[in-house]
């Protein structure tokens, strides 16, 4: 919420309601997923696809859509990044990022002018004979994080996190 609106996603649309009167400032189409992204029912039992994020700040209603493909590791589930005019709903930028860790949403966090999201990093894995996805070398993935412009989607900075987000555990887990 912000703007004196409240921001909902739905399976469908992103709409822009008032937060007095409940009434539709506006309402625009959810972005379409990617044609190979995976719309299966994933591990454990959830559709990835609909593990979503959205952010506003300071005028800019963010949207993480996860577009995972088939098969991938679990560390870096692909999506793309949309950011939209709160005013408005008129898209700004698009840009990829990857959802770190499997069953959860991504993270998407903004400071000081920019948006940080986790970094999607093909990784080369091997299928194990009970059909698990590993990564056989998990140190040779190079995980970051980026940071974009909250106005421009443009890259401001990235940050290697493979020592802070190793794959020997759960991100969430402290």
């Amino acid at each position: 919420a912000g703007d004196g609106r409240v921001f909902v996603l739905t399976h469908q649309a992103i709409e822009a309601l008032s937060a007095d009167t409940g009434e539709t400032a506006w309402r625009i189409d959810r972005p379409a997923l990617s044609p190979t992204a995976d719309r299966r029912l994933g591990f454990a039992g959830v559709y990835e696809f609909l593990l979503t994020a959205m952010v506003y700040h300071e005028g800019v209603v963010l949207l993480a859509q996860p577009e995972p493909n088939s098969p991938h590791t679990y560390h870096t589930v692909p999506g793309s990044l949309y950011a939209f005019a709160a005013k408005t709903g008129q898209p700004i930028w698009k840009h990829a990022y990857g959802a770190w860790g499997h069953c959860t949403q991504p993270d998407v966090f903004v400071a000081n002018g920019c948006v940080w999201t986790h970094v999607d990093v093909p990784a080369k894995f091997n299928v194990a004979a009970n059909g698990w996805i590993k990564v056989p070398d998990t140190g040779s993935v190079e995980y970051r994080i980026q940071g974009l412009d909250l106005r421009t989607g443009e890259l401001r900075s990235e940050w290697p996190s493979r020592d802070l987000f190793n794959v020997g555990h759960h991100h969430r887990c402290y």
